[in-house]
């Protein structure tokens, strides 16, 4: 903050505190403080704030600047304790704090030609506004009442209200009796325009409260960033929680779908399609014991089919020996299967009408060797009464002949009967 010491010729020094970034030296009636002396312009000289302190410029007056007993003729930057000489009066001025850009909460900016770049600080409390040179805001123009309104600064709020003045007092171009003053609102007296501003001071004490709560907001701001994180992390937990469900449903499904198209294709014949089905499935779960089973039975169901296809060869090559050879071959539980009775009593009487002519005949003409080891070969896949007699019967005989033989009680598959013939 500075301030100025007015010193004029037979009276007593004024102090005027500086809370306009502006302030014109000079004794016009417009002026805030007029310097009643003849050797001053009306606008004489201007101090003005800058970023670097206040400055002080002649204003072209008729009796030039003085600062510190040199004519003043270039701005210059003041220093405390400087002294200014404006005709006979001696203006000191002092520097108490550091330069601001406008420590005024208030101020009134004019706007028509008479007040053109005019700025009036608004201090707490009532000031007259007026023609009136002895009115703190002292207005020259014709068309402003002598005691035209008050302006009236109440804490934060500022009042208008008008004096009873001849041409009234308006607001945004409204006549108005009283009123609250906004920031940006033109004001009008008589023909003199002025508009309604907040100094930059008007928000030094939000900036004061910013910078004692910018701390809490900085930790606000870091709590909300950790709970953030851990919300994020959280759901990505959730969802990792969640999908592998989802895989399970799907695999599920896929599962589910598998079993029914192998179950289509087994029950219409296509035991490939089937078996290529249920392996699938095995793909996705090893140890699904149903496509385990259903591949078991599938299997037996190939290897019958295949025996069955077999043995049919066989018998239509007219060898019922090595067709019924390959029908035992099949495990009790897959000799059920439809077709094997049937292929079975086939091979029985084709060996019937084939074979047994001829085991008989090779007895009766002597041949008991031959005729015993056709016999153990026949009794091995065909049941017989006559056949085990006939056995019995040519061992007898081979041992009265003193024939070498291999009885019909060694393991029978010592001789295993040939699928190829």
């Amino acid at each position: 903050m500075a301030k100025l010491t007015i010193h004029t010729e037979d009276q007593s020094p004024e102090t005027v505190k500086l809370e306009v970034r502006e302030y014109i030296l000079g004794r016009g009636g417009d002026l805030p403080n007029p310097i009643r002396d003849l050797d001053v312009s009306r606008h004489h000289a201007k101090l003005s704030a800058q970023r670097d302190g206040w400055w002080l410029e002649d204003l072209n007056s008729a009796n030039g600047t003085w600062l510190n007993g040199d004519i003043l003729e270039t701005p210059q930057r003041l220093r405390t304790g400087d002294e200014i000489k404006l005709g006979q009066t001696r203006v000191r001025f002092e520097l108490t704090t550091e330069v601001t850009h406008s420590i005024s909460s208030w101020e009134i900016r004019g706007k028509s030609p008479s007040v053109k770049g005019r700025q009036i600080s608004i201090k707490d409390g009532l000031q007259k506004l007026g023609r009136d040179a002895e009115h703190p805001i002292s207005i020259s123009d014709p068309s402003v009442s002598r005691h035209h309104a008050d302006l009236i600064l109440e804490g934060d709020k500022l009042h208008l209200r008008d004096a009873g003045s001849r041409n009234t007092s308006r607001v945004g171009g409204k006549p108005v009796k009283d009123a609250v003053l906004r920031h940006g609102d033109i004001i009008q007296f008589g023909t003199v325009v002025f508009e309604v501003r907040k100094s930059p001071s008007q928000f030094r004490d939000r900036r004061r409260y910013y910078n004692r709560v910018r701390p809490w907001i900085t930790v606000g701001l870091l709590l909300i960033t950790i709970i953030a994180g851990i919300v994020q992390l959280t759901l990505e937990r959730n969802l990792e929680s969640i999908q592998p469900e989802t895989r399970s449903e799907q695999l599920t499904r896929e599962i589910t779908e598998l079993r029914r198209d192998g179950g289509q294709a087994q029950s219409s014949g296509q035991l490939d399609v089937a078996l290529v089905k249920y392996q699938e499935i095995l793909q996705r779960d090893p140890l699904d014991e149903f496509s385990l089973s259903q591949i078991k039975i599938i299997e037996d169901l190939i290897e019958s089919e295949d025996t069955l296809n077999r043995a049919n060869a066989f018998l239509d090559r007219e060898h019922p020996l090595q067709a019924l050879a390959a029908l035992d071959k099949l495990p009790p539980h897959m000799q059920t299967v439809k077709g094997f009775a049937k292929m079975r009593l086939r091979a029985s009487k084709l060996l019937q009408a084939k074979i047994l002519p001829d085991l008989y005949k090779l007895c009766r003409s002597g041949q008991f060797r031959r005729c015993h080891n056709l016999a153990i070969k026949i009794g091995r896949h065909y049941l017989d009464p006559k056949i085990t007699k006939l056995i019995t019967k040519t061992e007898r005989e081979l041992m009265r002949r003193k024939i070498q033989f291999i009885p019909a009680s060694v393991e029978i598959s010592s001789f295993g009967i040939s699928d190829d013939k």
